[in-house]
C-alpha cells in the first residue's frame, strides 16, 4: 500500500495557496527528451515553461543518484478558484519540490515554496515575499518547511520572520534546487552531524556535572532517610474513616456530573438546504435518460477526460441503450507538447478506455479496449478535450454497430 505523501503549496501574491499535485506518464515513442512537463490547469506560457524548467532541474539533480525512467509530470493545482488565472513562474519551486517528493519517495513534511527556477536550477526572486509567505504561514504546520529564494530574504518584516519562527516552522531561504533538496531530504545527516559537534564540546561537562549530581543525591537520601520513615509511619496510623468518607463523596459526585451532561437537550439540526441537495446532473438529462453512465478516469488528467466523455453521453441520450449502464476506465497512455522556435505549441496524446462494459435489457456485453489519439497546434488540455469528444463518438458508434469494433479499439 503506498503511503500517501504531504502536500506542497504553491503560493499567490494574493496572500492564499493551493496545493500542486502532479501526474507521471509515458512519453511519445517520437520525442528524445528524457522528461518533460505540461500544466493540467490552465494557465499562461510563463507558467507553463516555469513548469518544464522546474522538472527538467529535478531529473538533473537526481539523475546523479537515482535510477530515473523517461517520463512526462502533468501538474495539476488542486483548490484553485475556476475565475482566478495563474500567470508567471514563481510557482517553479513548489512545482519542483513536489515532483522530487513523488520521485524520491521521501517525505519530509508539508511543504510551502515560491521562487523562479532558471536554467541549471538556480532559484531567483520572485515578487511579494511578503504575501506570499502570510500565505505559507497559515498553511503550515509545525515541523513543515517554508522554502523562499535568498535574494528576497531582506524584504521579509523581521516581525513575520519572528512569528513563522515561534510556530516552529523550518523556514528557509534557498539559491537552488540542489540546495532546497538537501535540506529537505537530508536533514537526518545534519541532526546526526549536529549532535556529533555537540557531544564533542561537551563531554567534559556534562561528566563532571554527572559525579556532581551523583554525591549530592546521596547526601540528600542519607539526611533524608529518618524523616521520610517518619512520614510513612505517620501516613500508617492516620483514621481509614477519614479515607473511606473522602471517597464516599468524590463517587457521589461522578453520577451527578454524568447524568447533568445526559440530561443536556440535543441542539443539532439538520440543514433543510443539505436534505434537500440532489445529483449535481442537471433536471432536464435526468428526465430525458433513465439509464447511468459510470466512466471513470485513472490520474488527474484522465478523470478530466471521463468527467467530459460522461457529460458528452450524457448530452446524447436518444443514442444511449434505454436503462442500461455503461462503464469502464480511462488512462493516459502517453502525452507530448511541444514548442517551436516561432512559439507554437503542438501537442499529442493517446488514451485508452479499458474495461468498457454495457448492460442493455438485462444482458451485459464486454468489448475490447477503446484507443484514441490526437494530436495538432495547441496544448495538451486542447488535445485532451479533441480525444474526449473522438472517445465519445467511438462508444456512441458501438451502439449502433457493436460488430464492427475490431480488436485494436478501431472499427473495421
Amino acid at each position: 500500500m503506498n503511503r500517501k505523501i504531504s502536500k506542497t503549496y504553491l503560493l499567490f501574491e494574493s496572500g492564499e495557496g493551493v496545493e500542486v499535485n502532479i501526474s507521471l506518464h509515458k512519453p511519445s515513442s517520437a520525442t528524445n527528451r528524457p522528461i518533460d512537463a505540461f500544466m493540467v490547469t490552465e494557465c499562461d506560457g510563463d507558467c507553463t515553461r516555469s513548469a518544464r524548467r522546474a522538472a527538467q532541474a529535478v531529473y538533473d539533480v537526481l539523475s546523479s543518484s537515482e535510477n530515473l525512467d523517461r517520463f512526462v509530470v502533468g501538474y495539476d493545482l488542486n483548490g484553485l478558484p475556476s475565475e482566478r488565472q495563474v500567470i508567471g513562474g514563481s510557482g517553479g519551486l513548489a512545482f519542483a519540490v513536489s515532483l522530487a517528493k513523488r520521485l524520491t519517495k521521501k517525505d519530509p513534511g508539508p511543504v510551502a515554496a515560491t521562487g523562479i527556477v532558471d536554467p541549471g536550477g538556480t532559484v531567483s526572486p520572485i515578487k511579494g515575499i511578503k504575501a506570499k509567505l502570510q500565505a505559507a504561514k497559515s498553511l503550515i504546520p509545525e515541523n513543515g518547511f517554508i522554502l523562499y529564494p535568498e535574494k528576497n530574504h531582506h524584504e521579509i518584516p523581521d516581525e513575520l520572520y519572528k512569528e513563522i519562527k515561534r510556530k516552529g516552522i523550518h523556514l528557509h531561504p534557498v539559491s537552488s534546487i540542489s540546495e532546497s533538496f538537501e535540506i529537505l531530504f537530508k536533514p537526518e545527516k545534519a541532526a546526526e552531524d549536529l549532535v556529533k559537534i555537540k557531544k564533542s564540546k561537551t563531554t567534559p561537562l556534562l561528566f563532571c556535572l554527572l559525579i556532581i549530581l551523583i554525591l549530592g543525591a546521596g547526601f540528600y537520601i542519607f539526611n533524608s532517610k529518618k524523616e521520610i520513615t517518619a512520614q510513612v509511619h505517620t501516613a500508617e496510623k492516620s483514621d481509614p474513616k477519614e479515607k473511606v468518607k473522602k471517597t464516599a463523596d468524590q463517587d457521589e459526585q461522578k453520577p451527578q456530573e454524568s447524568s447533568s451532561e445526559e440530561s443536556k437537550p440535543s441542539t443539532v439540526k439538520k440543514n433543510p438546504a443539505e436534505e434537500k441537495q440532489t445529483e449535481k446532473i442537471p433536471e432536464a438529462v435526468k428526465s430525458v435518460y433513465t439509464g447511468s453512465i459510470n466512466i471513470e478516469g485513472k490520474g488527474s488528467l484522465a478523470s478530466q477526460i471521463s468527467q467530459k466523455v460522461n457529460d458528452l453521453l450524457l448530452s446524447h441520450p436518444d443514442e444511449l441503450p434505454e436503462k442500461g449502464q455503461v462503464s469502464g476506465t480511462i488512462s493516459v497512455l502517453w502525452i507530448n507538447e511541444d514548442t517551436g522556435k516561432d512559439g507554437t505549441v503542438s501537442s499529442s496524446i493517446s488514451i485508452v478506455l479499458n474495461g468498457f462494459k454495457t448492460v442493455r435489457d438485462n444482458k451485459e456485453s464486454s468489448f475490447p479496449a477503446i484507443r484514441v489519439e490526437e494530436k495538432g497546434q495547441g496544448s495538451v488540455i486542447k488535445m485532451a478535450d479533441k480525444a474526449s469528444d473522438t472517445m465519445c463518438r467511438k462508444i456512441l458508434q458501438i451502439f449502433k454497430t457493436p460488430e464492427k469494433l475490431s480488436d485494436d479499439g478501431g472499427f473495421d
